[in-house]
């Protein structure tokens, strides 16, 4: 009986023992963790209190934005300005961030889930006071939703949604992040119905379109009748050859709207001015504004120009008054910036060559002359009887 029971007490505590290792805790265990399914990566995040972004990679600092009075830039980028809405969008996604289940909490699993300091992504973020706010890792995508993340100091890899990665400018191949991502490739932003005047500075000469009222008759296609459409029209006040004539509406509508929404393909980094061809720059093209509010008119716009004579077909522009923040632009600005006078000019009739209005006029009346005119003329008058 005792043997009995002595048996029947071994197998009751092996049964234990198998069920504390199946559903017990244990930090060696890679997956199935669910205790934690739902909750937030960085709890009590508040992306309105960030300044300062650090994005960094094998423990080098690859990104670093910061917001100032005049919104967010990139720092490690020539304080370039930065689209705020990709700040915004990387802020968010960290605030955002939730645990879909914990699949481990080894570190020996990092590398494999890269989300060691060698393989992951970090993104710190600081506020105004340098306090950190989060300084989460984002590690191996598992799908374009989710990645592994790790915040910092645990060793817990969970996998998590939305994925962090792409939020970050990284490469989908070498997972690097590129400061360019962040950086606002748009040159100029403004708003090209509110241009009165355009002035046009080029090794060719000055050029100066002023817009004015004016109307013109049209077919409305529904009626067929003739009505009469308010429209703008270009007036040259510079060169003195040409002040006062009207320009060709559609060359100048051109260089007001290519040029008014100016975006770059690449930013020109540190180079100096002379080396873009911007000391003295090549082109100049200033904007200057009128509202129906005086009040409420903008300072004027200038963007310079530069063509380097060391690198073919390669464009320079930058923004007066911003520093020495250059971009690289596509040679159809720089077209616009340098469009000769002789296509800003409409097109008008060409006068007639010395001497063809009158012989026209003589051919005129010539025609105008009956068969009995050129008859009598050769006629002799019959002769007189007596």
């Amino acid at each position: 009986m005792k043997k009995r029971q002595l048996l029947i007490g071994v197998g009751v505590l092996a049964v234990l023992v198998v069920v504390l290792l199946v559903f017990g805790p244990s930090r060696n265990r890679s997956r199935g963790v669910g205790r934690r399914a739902g909750m937030l990566v960085a709890p009590g995040f508040v992306p309105a209190e960030a300044r300062l972004i650090k994005i960094t990679r094998k423990g080098t600092e690859q990104v670093r934005v910061r917001k100032g009075p005049e919104g967010w830039t990139v720092e490690s980028a020539w304080g370039y300005p930065a689209v705020e809405a990709k700040v915004n969008a990387l802020l968010q996604a960290i605030e955002q961030l939730r645990i879909r289940e914990v699949r481990s909490t080894r570190r020996t699993s990092h590398p494999e889930l890269e989300v060691d300091e060698a393989t992951g992504i970090w993104v710190r973020v600081l506020d105004a006071d340098g306090t950190e706010l989060a300084n989460v890792c984002a590690g191996k995508s598992i799908s374009r939703e989710r990645c592994f993340v790790r915040t910092a100091g645990s060793d817990e890899v969970a996998e998590a949604t939305p994925n962090l990665v792409g939020a970050t400018g990284a490469g989908a191949s070498d997972r690097k992040p590129r400061q360019k991502f962040f950086v606002t490739m748009r040159v100029t932003h403004f708003d090209e119905k509110a241009v009165r005047r355009v002035r046009l500075e080029r090794e060719s000469g000055t050029v100066v379109l002023e817009a004015t009222e004016g109307v013109e008759q049209v077919v409305n296609p529904t009626t067929g009748q003739q009505e009469t459409k308010p429209v703008i029209k270009w007036v040259f006040r510079e060169p003195e050859t040409d002040a006062g004539q009207e320009a060709d509406s559609a060359a100048c509508h051109a260089i007001v709207q290519g040029l008014a929404a100016m975006t770059a393909f690449d930013i020109g980094g540190p180079r100096t001015l002379a080396v873009c061809g911007l000391a003295p720059p090549k082109a100049t093209v200033t904007f200057e504004f009128e509202g129906a509010d005086p009040a409420a008119n903008a300072a004027p716009v200038t963007v310079l120009f530069g063509e380097p004579e060391t690198e073919e077909n390669r464009y320079y522009a930058m923004m007066g008054g911003q520093g020495a923040r250059i971009f690289i632009i596509s040679p159809h600005y720089w077209g616009l910036a340098t469009k000769p006078l002789d296509e800003l000019r409409k097109a008008r009739p060409e006068a007639p060559a010395d001497g063809a209005g009158e012989a026209a006029k003589d051919e005129s009346d010539e025609a105008g002359k009956g068969p009995s005119d050129s008859e009598n003329e050769s006629e002799e008058s019959p002769p007189e009887t007596s």
